[in-house]
């Protein structure tokens, strides 16, 4: 199908709206918008104005493309000084009720089971997002109706878990800088034990645990190059054929594309992926 004016002129972007999940597709169809991702932009969602950040740029209209199935949103204008400003000011008196809201909790006595990470207000400043952790379900209905009639606009109450609590205040990790989750990933993608395995890590280290104490986001940057890898290479125990004869694998390095090697005659040797011949089944 042949592409109108219009499709040719829209420019397409994946927006995060939220601190912690939320993230919408949106788009603009004014060429003389110079937008980049990381921008700050005004979006309108469901009659109401948001601030959104550009995550991701969809450059090309494409028929086949999931966005034909997905709801879009239009993205209003770039965020100017004065919406910068509004924002700023939007941030200040999210954290100037902290302490409010925290009393609010002790009084209902509701401390023990539930601890709020963070407040935002939306753009429009008619609603108060809490962000709170807990290890359990919450009943907050009276809490809820307490923070309403104090805080006097809409207040919606997110719970989050771990993960989400170290996106939100940053931390150090191991490597010594700011945790990544909080530097530059958009979404946190679950880390599962067989990338562990597939790196030949040991499962019980302390090392592969982030501040959150789940399995480190950094792992899953790697696990592409790794599986690459383990395609090429033999398993241990597998037989191959050397330069000194024919051996059994008997460990691999993975990253060196070496392997250590025992001959038939009970010597061993290290060698490069490339002087062995195997069976690749």
């Amino acid at each position: 199908m042949k592409k109108d004016k219009t499709e040719k002129e829209k420019f397409y972007f994946l927006a995060i709206i939220r601190k912690i999940k939320t993230s919408v597709y949106v788009f603009t169809d004014n060429v003389n918008f110079k937008l980049k991702v990381s921008d700050k932009v005004i979006i309108q969602i469901d009659g109401k104005y948001e601030v959104g950040i550009l995550a991701e740029k969809i450059i090309a209209f494409d028929e086949q493309s999931d966005l034909k199935t997905k709801k879009l949103y239009k993205i209003i204008r770039k965020c100017t000084d004065k919406d910068i400003e509004i924002i700023k000011n939007n941030s200040i008196q999210a954290k100037m009720i902290m302490e409010k809201c925290n009393s609010v909790i002790v009084t209902h006595n509701m401390k023990s089971v539930m601890k709020i990470t963070d407040i935002e207000l939306v753009f429009s400043g008619d609603k108060f997002i809490i962000y709170y952790t807990s290890e359990d379900r919450v009943d907050f209905r009276e809490l809820l109706k307490s923070l309403n009639k104090i805080l006097m606009v809409k207040v919606q109450m997110v719970q989050i878990g771990v993960r989400d609590e170290v996106k939100i205040k940053g931390s150090l990790g191991q490597c010594g800088n700011v945790v990544c989750c909080k530097r530059f990933l958009n979404k946190i993608k679950p880390v599962v034990v067989n990338t562990i395995k597939e790196q030949e890590l040991f499962i019980r280290s302390n090392k592969i645990s982030g501040v959150c104490q789940r399995l480190m986001c950094c792992i899953e940057f790697e696990s592409e190059t790794y599986r690459d890898l383990i395609s090429r290479m033999p398993s241990c125990g597998m037989q191959c054929e050397t330069p000194y004869g024919k051996g059994k694998v008997e460990a691999r390095r993975l990253l060196k594309e070496e392997v250590d090697v025992e001959l038939e005659d009970g010597t061993k040797k290290t060698l490069n992926l490339k002087d062995i011949k195997f069976d690749k089944k």
